[in-house]
């Protein structure tokens, strides 16, 4: 009866096992047998719910997210960081025109909103096209994000400058905690230094024309 019972125990654990593998295959399956716009939309959605832990299973180990004029976010704690930011300044995207070529989907318009933008005076703004994404085996590879659209620049630039030249004089030693190497420093405890200094320099600002 003991050597029954072991073997019958022995023969169950195999065929757990074997079941638990059969499902992770096929869940495994599943994901990497979808294309990679739908992908590319589970992502968004995920991003826009602040769900970092969900954000994050859209990414290979090793991706790469290429910031243009910034430091390469290289694996996922690096992008980890980025969608933290994210979360803090309750950033909110919306894509249009996609266009899939293999394994590649490139974006031709993003919308983009949040708090940051909001406190220095701008409901949204738009990106060039062009931002693609690369998968790898139903995860992002690649993302490579373009730069903000003429129209965006010539909305946020005036803006920015100003803001830029108070802070050098006004704020030089949170300029450079929030900004090393006049790079920004995507890390969440910095979103809040950045509204603060924000809302004290549109403080200073006069009124916009009536209207």
């Amino acid at each position: 009866m003991y050597i029954f019972a072991n073997k019958f125990i022995h023969m169950k654990n195999s065929l757990y096992i074997i079941l638990t593998g059969l499902i992770i295959v096929f869940l495994s399956q599943c994901k990497t047998n979808k294309d990679p716009e739908s992908l590319l939309m589970g992502y968004l959605a995920a991003h826009n719910e602040h769900d970092i832990d969900k954000t994050m299973d859209y990414y290979t180990v090793s991706a790469r997210f290429i910031i243009e004029s910034q430091t390469p976010l290289l694996g996922k704690d690096d992008i980890r960081k980025l969608e933290e930011w994210n979360k803090a300044i309750d950033s909110r995207l919306e894509m249009f025109d996609f266009t899939t070529k293999g394994d590649t989907v490139i974006i031709g318009k993003i919308i983009e909103r949040n708090k940051w933008f909001e406190i220095i005076g701008i409901d949204q703004v738009e990106y060039a096209p062009g931002t693609f994404v690369v998968y790898r085996d139903g995860l992002i590879s690649e993302f490579h994000p373009s730069g903000l659209s003429e129209e965006s620049i010539k909305q946020l630039a005036p803006k920015f400058k100003s803001f830029m030249e108070w802070a050098t004089k006004e704020k030089a030693k949170e300029l450079r905690e929030m900004m090393p190497d006049k790079k920004f420093d995507y890390k969440p405890e910095k979103a809040e230094i950045w509204f603060q200094l924000l809302k004290e320099w549109k403080e200073l600002q006069p009124p916009p024309p009536p209207q």
